[in-house]
């Protein structure tokens, strides 16, 4: 592995980030070690410095709050300290390819406990140039869970997750705040605000109305970067062409109700004529 940053490494960390900040324990980390090739922990490769800032390009959509520091196709991150708060300890798991994501652990020392535990009872093994649990699993696989719940007690268990062809990871509810205040979403933006129109009120509607719906939401496709959508209440169906690249929108609504923010467009040659502004999932009364 490389050896760990000096102070001006630290420092030029900090600044990849800034206005966001790090926290002591990822600061800790990279000290003793600037990453390296061999999979260390429990298969997992610490991503060096310099390609943590140039994985901050944003090609995975993720949050500016994350700092993705551990694998490759592997979504493994610790929280950034957002507008004076501090980060949030946990470590948190995904997939490039999937929506859902996992509290590996309570802390980065959690995490990192648990695998100099397995390392030390035996239960890893050098496979591929990395240091992986019997039958090729990594941190990621469900036998590793018992290592690291001894040291992180109240984090998630992993579950199947199904994997889709395309999908968007997009901002939900019960994210941490830090993070969503990092996608410039604050309790406003997300707080329900009620309906002011039904779909079939819209229709005839002059260019520039902004409308509140109140319904369903329906995925059906993609178009390169734009997500095609059907919106629905008990009146009529909204058909929406999404940018996503663009638009914080949350496409799947698992049959609850949904509030989402409409401008009527006025470029009479776009797909749909209407620009998303917002979608907030609401439950069901």
């Amino acid at each position: 592995m490389q050896p760990g940053l000096d102070d001006a490494g630290v420092e030029r960390m900090r600044a990849a980030v800034a206005p966001l900040t790090l926290g002591p324990e990822l600061e800790k980390l990279y000290r003793w070690r600037n990453g390296g090739q061999p999979g260390l922990f429990a298969g997992w490769r610490l991503l060096p410095v310099d390609e943590v800032i140039a994985n901050r390009q944003g090609q995975l959509g993720e949050p500016p709050a994350w700092f993705r520091l551990f694998g490759d196709r592997v979504v493994a991150f610790v929280t950034l300290g957002v507008g004076g708060e501090s980060p949030n300890r946990s470590l948190w798991y995904g997939h490039t390819h999937d929506l859902p994501l996992d509290r590996i652990a309570d802390s980065l020392e959690g995490f990192v406990a648990a695998c100099a535990d397995a390392l030390g009872g035996g239960a890893l093994g050098r496979q591929r140039d990395s240091l992986l649990l019997e039958g090729g699993r990594d941190a990621s696989s469900d036998s590793f869970t018992p290592f690291r719940l001894v040291h992180s007690p109240t984090a998630s268990t992993f579950r199947a997750v199904e994997a889709h062809d395309r999908v968007v990871r997009t901002p939900e509810l019960d994210w941490p705040a830090p993070w969503l205040v990092s996608l410039g979403l604050d309790a406003a933006r997300i707080a329900p605000r009620g309906r002011t129109h039904t779909v079939a009120q819209l229709d005839g509607s002059p260019y520039g109305t902004v409308a509140t719906l109140l319904g369903t939401v329906a995925v059906h496709g993609f178009a390169g970067n734009v997500l095609q959508v059907v919106f629905s209440d008990d009146t009529a169906e909204l058909r929406l062409d999404v940018d996503t690249a663009v638009t914080v929108f949350s496409p799947h609504s698992d049959g609850r109700l949904n509030e989402i923010d409409i401008s009527l467009g006025t470029d009479l040659e776009a797909a749909s004529g209407v620009a998303v502004l917002a979608v907030r999932p609401l439950p069901r009364s």
